[in-house]
């Protein structure tokens, strides 16, 4: 059985179906943009000009702009009217969408508008990805909302999965500059929903968080993912890598001791007293390591690898989408039988099964288009069971207060689990790769990255089945009333 997301103030609202439509459509955009962006890669840079560094500064600039501010918006929709900030990050994403398109005809500067347009698009993003789950929240009756979960998971799954076919497709029959022009129709309708949101009711914060450890949260995220992404390509040993990796500890400390003492923590310690809390937390980050950073390497193995077109490539993961579709929506019946905790348990041991799988049929030279099909089908059942039920879990004891704050830290890990992920595990592609860039040696790279993945999600799925089985069942009743 699973327990019911609610609070004593917003079980008077009523669904907003207009708000959830706009919950849903932001999240698609954005994540699916971050993996579009990832195949236009090519074009772009034979139409700008400039070399792979120039390739990997389009993808970090927004990330690390998300990195970095993605949980003082969280924080910020609690403050305000969430349909207000929500909108603002969607006009926002629309204006650094415009920006990138526009590029093309920046002549001598093009490089320079794509990069400005990046930065702005990663503001907007951290502004619509955690206040889109925080939305259901606000505007969803309780009875209503492990559903609507379960949608915004499938089609948060969905879009980083279709995220290279459509790419492949626009980038080859229309051209790269529609896939930042694409998302300005997107924002029009965004914003049409939220008028026709009503204001929300409930609780807000009443007080900013002590602005010097919001800033040291911010930086610390953007030390650390900076040092993440540029460290396979300054040198993991590089001085600037090392400068990151000691601010990022700096800024962590400092935080941390400021959260210790303030009367206004960042993360309310409420929050961080809830063991429900703190599992989804653990459980976001090694999702986003273990399972999402897989997509990274997928795409450049079926590239480099197997030798596949983009949109060659985008059609491997239709697959492993419909399963995550489908089980995401299974996942809640499960749930109600065996709890969050068992559902989390199970899904992750179901994607270090997949991950192991996938280790098994890449041993051969000549591996066929099933030995990547089916270990991520595996895994699509598996994400589609674990990351609805992580994201309902985070919400179990939350309050209306902090709707915003518990999204955007839970959004933050799991984008910090890919991050770290990419950097780790590109170790391990890099150790097989070295020198020369072959087929078998991204294959083997692929593989190990698959094995390594697998121990992490199977002792991840076993922490949680241990935690659903060891509960006291009378205590869970109690709970579940």
């Amino acid at each position: 059985m699973s327990r019911t997301l609610s609070s004593p103030v917003t079980d008077r609202i009523h669904t907003s179906k207009a708000a959830i439509a706009a919950s849903v459509l932001g999240v698609f955009i954005c994540l699916l943009d971050t993996n579009i962006v990832n195949v236009a890669l090519p074009d772009i840079q034979r139409a700008l000009g400039g070399g792979l560094s120039q390739s990997q500064w389009i993808v970090s600039l927004y990330v690390l702009a998300l990195a970095a501010l993605i949980v003082p918006a969280g924080i910020l929709g609690d403050l305000r009217d969430i349909r207000v900030l929500y909108g603002a990050g969607g006009v926002v994403f629309g204006l650094g969408s415009l920006a990138c398109a526009l590029a093309d005809s920046g002549g001598g500067h093009g490089a320079a508008v794509i990069f400005t347009g990046r930065v702005v698009q990663g503001v907007g993003a951290a502004l619509i990805l955690p206040l889109s789950l925080a939305m259901i929240f606000v505007f969803a009756e309780p009875a209503a909302r492990t559903k609507l979960i379960a949608l915004w998971s499938a089609v948060s799954g969905l879009s980083t999965a279709v995220g290279p076919l459509v790419g492949g497709l626009i980038v080859q029959h229309i051209g790269w500059t529609w896939i930042f022009l694409l998302n300005l129709p997107v924002v029009v309708v965004l914003v049409v929903l939220l008028l026709r949101t009503p204001a929300p009711t409930g609780r807000r914060r009443e007080a900013l968080p002590n602005p010097l450890s919001v800033a040291a949260f911010a930086l610390a995220t953007f030390a650390l993912t900076l040092a993440l992404i540029q460290g396979p390509s300054w040198g993991w040993a590089d001085a600037r890598v090392l400068a990151m990796f000691g601010l990022a500890v700096a800024g962590s400390a400092f935080f941390l001791i400021r959260e210790a003492r303030s009367p206004r923590p960042l993360v309310p310690v409420t929050l961080r007293r809830e063991k429900e809390f703190r599992s989804s937390l653990l459980t976001g980050f090694v999702t986003g390591f273990a399972a999402f950073s897989l997509f990274f390497f997928l795409s450049y193995y079926l590239q480099y690898g197997a030798g596949l077109g983009p949109t060659a490539t985008g059609l491997r993961y239709l697959p492993m989408s419909l399963m995550l579709v489908v089980f995401a929506g299974a996942g809640r019946k499960v749930a109600e039988r065996i709890g969050q905790a068992g559902t989390i348990g199970a899904g992750m041991l179901i994607c270090g099964a997949g991950l192991a799988l996938l280790w098994v049929m890449l041993a051969g030279s000549r591996p066929g288009a099933l030995a990547t099909i089916v270990p991520t089908m595996v895994l699509g059942i598996g994400i589609g069971l674990a990351f609805p039920a992580t994201s309902a879990q985070a919400f179990t004891h939350t309050s209306g207060d902090d709707y915003g704050t518990a999204a955007s830290v839970l959004t933050m890990t799991r984008q910090l689990g890919n991050s770290v992920g990419i950097g780790v595990l590109g170790l391990i592609m890099t150790h097989h790769v070295g020198a020369h860039l072959t087929a078998d040696g991204v294959r083997e790279g692929l593989r190990w990255i698959g094995l390594a993945g697998a121990a992490v999600a199977v002792l991840i799925g076993a922490v949680n089945l241990r935690a659903a089985t060891g509960r006291n069942p009378s205590k869970l009743e109690s709970e579940l009333r």
